[in-house]
C-alpha cells in the first residue's frame, strides 16, 4: 500500500512539473507581456558570431555570408540586430516553438520588421514574434 502510495506522489509531482513547462497552450499576448507589440526593423543573423566577434555586424562578404548560413544551420541562436545596434533574440509565442526556426531561416542575412512582443531581463531583450517580414 504504501509504494501504491508513494508511485501516486511521485506521478502527480510529475504531472504537476510537466504541466507547468508546456507554456504554448495559450497565444502571445498584450496581458502576458505587459504591453502592446512593438516594431523592429533591422538584420536577421546568428547572434553567436555576432557576439562572440567585435567586428560583425551584417555579413556583407562571400566569407561572413558562409559563415552566417553556416552558423544558423547549425542552431545558433537567432536575433535582430536593428541599424542602431540594439540587439533582439527571437522566440516565438509557443515554448518551445518548433516551427520558428524553419521559418526565420529563409529570412536569414536579409533585412527585416518583426512585430511582437519585447521582453527584457537583465541585460538582455528579445522579441516574441508575432509576425516578421522581409524589410520593404
Amino acid at each position: 500500500m504504501q509504494r501504491i502510495i508513494a508511485l501516486s506522489l511521485v506521478l502527480f509531482g510529475a504531472s504537476f512539473v510537466l504541466a507547468q513547462h508546456h507554456h504554448d497552450q495559450q497565444p502571445a499576448s498584450s496581458d502576458e507581456y505587459g504591453s502592446a507589440p512593438i516594431t523592429v526593423a533591422g538584420y536577421l543573423r546568428d547572434t553567436e558570431c555576432l557576439l562572440k566577434n567585435p567586428k560583425a555586424a551584417t555579413a556583407d562578404t562571400d566569407e561572413t555570408r558562409a559563415c552566417l548560413r553556416a552558423c544558423v544551420r547549425a542552431g545558433s541562436p537567432l536575433g535582430i540586430l536593428t541599424r542602431e545596434g540594439e540587439l533582439y533574440t527571437v522566440f516565438g509565442k509557443e515554448t518551445p516553438d518548433l516551427q520558428l526556426r524553419s521559418k526565420l531561416e529563409p529570412l536569414t542575412g536579409q533585412y527585416v520588421r518583426a512585430t511582437g512582443w519585447k521582453v527584457t531581463r537583465g541585460g538582455s531583450q528579445a522579441l516574441v514574434l508575432k509576425s516578421i517580414d522581409l524589410e520593404k
